[in-house]
Protein backbone atom coordinates (compact mmCIF):
# COMPACT_ATOMS: atom_id res chain seq x y z
CA UNK A 1 0.00 0.00 0.00
CA UNK A 2 1.14 3.59 -0.91
CA UNK A 3 -0.78 6.44 0.29
CA UNK A 4 0.29 10.38 1.28
CA UNK A 5 -1.77 13.35 2.58
CA UNK A 6 -3.84 15.55 -0.40
CA UNK A 7 -5.77 17.90 1.23
CA UNK A 8 -8.08 17.01 3.59
CA UNK A 9 -7.42 13.16 2.96
CA UNK A 10 -5.06 10.33 2.99
CA UNK A 11 -4.86 9.49 -0.49
CA UNK A 12 -4.24 5.65 -1.14
CA UNK A 13 -2.30 5.52 -4.71
CA UNK A 14 -1.86 1.78 -4.46
CA UNK A 15 -3.75 -1.33 -2.74
CA UNK A 16 -3.33 -4.47 -4.34
CA UNK A 17 -3.22 -7.93 -3.05
CA UNK A 18 -1.82 -10.33 -4.88
CA UNK A 19 -4.25 -12.81 -6.03
CA UNK A 20 -3.06 -16.05 -3.98
CA UNK A 21 -3.53 -14.03 -1.05
CA UNK A 22 -6.78 -12.31 -1.91
CA UNK A 23 -9.84 -13.36 0.69
CA UNK A 24 -7.52 -13.11 3.55
CA UNK A 25 -8.41 -9.82 5.17
CA UNK A 26 -5.55 -8.07 3.97
CA UNK A 27 -7.49 -4.88 1.64
CA UNK A 28 -9.77 -4.40 4.70
CA UNK A 29 -6.31 -4.77 6.89
CA UNK A 30 -4.96 -2.37 5.08
CA UNK A 31 -7.69 0.54 4.69
CA UNK A 32 -8.12 -0.11 8.63
CA UNK A 33 -4.07 1.23 8.58
CA UNK A 34 -4.64 4.12 6.71
CA UNK A 35 -7.36 4.87 8.63
CA UNK A 36 -5.18 5.11 11.54
CA UNK A 37 -2.38 6.81 9.37
CA UNK A 38 -5.16 9.58 8.28
CA UNK A 39 -5.98 10.04 11.85
CA UNK A 40 -3.19 10.59 13.58
CA UNK A 41 -2.33 13.21 10.74
CA UNK A 42 -5.75 14.90 11.17
CA UNK A 43 -7.10 14.26 8.20
CA UNK A 44 -10.84 13.60 7.71
CA UNK A 45 -10.96 11.07 4.99
CA UNK A 46 -9.35 8.34 2.73
CA UNK A 47 -9.65 9.07 -0.70
CA UNK A 48 -9.05 6.48 -3.63
CA UNK A 49 -9.12 5.46 -7.26
CA UNK A 50 -9.74 2.91 -9.18
CA UNK A 51 -9.85 1.75 -13.39
CA UNK A 52 -13.55 1.38 -14.26
CA UNK A 53 -13.13 -2.11 -15.49
CA UNK A 54 -12.24 -3.20 -11.72
CA UNK A 55 -15.82 -4.23 -10.79
CA UNK A 56 -14.30 -6.46 -7.99
CA UNK A 57 -12.41 -3.99 -6.48
CA UNK A 58 -15.02 -1.50 -6.48
CA UNK A 59 -17.55 -3.80 -4.68
CA UNK A 60 -14.72 -4.23 -1.74
CA UNK A 61 -14.67 0.03 -1.26
CA UNK A 62 -17.77 0.33 -1.18
CA UNK A 63 -18.15 -2.60 1.15
CA UNK A 64 -15.31 -0.95 3.62
CA UNK A 65 -17.24 2.54 3.55
CA UNK A 66 -16.23 4.70 0.98
CA UNK A 67 -18.49 6.68 -1.24
CA UNK A 68 -18.58 6.47 -5.15
CA UNK A 69 -17.80 10.48 -6.02
CA UNK A 70 -17.48 10.39 -9.77
CA UNK A 71 -16.18 8.15 -12.64
CA UNK A 72 -14.19 9.92 -15.35
CA UNK A 73 -11.00 9.90 -17.93
CA UNK A 74 -8.40 10.49 -16.15
CA UNK A 75 -4.88 10.07 -17.77
CA UNK A 76 -6.10 8.54 -20.50
CA UNK A 77 -7.95 5.85 -18.22
CA UNK A 78 -11.74 5.64 -17.35
CA UNK A 79 -11.20 5.84 -13.53
CA UNK A 80 -13.77 6.13 -10.41
CA UNK A 81 -13.35 8.01 -7.72
CA UNK A 82 -14.15 7.33 -3.85
CA UNK A 83 -13.93 8.60 -0.43
CA UNK A 84 -14.54 7.58 3.02
CA UNK A 85 -14.89 10.11 5.62
CA UNK A 86 -13.25 9.41 8.96
CA UNK A 87 -15.18 9.86 11.76
CA UNK A 88 -13.11 12.04 14.67
CA UNK A 89 -11.24 10.10 17.36
CA UNK A 90 -13.09 10.10 20.89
Amino acid sequence: MACHAQGDALEIDILAIASSHQGRGLGAAFVAHAETLARAKGLAALTLHTNARMEAAQRLYLRAGFALVERRQDAGFDRVFFRKALSPLS
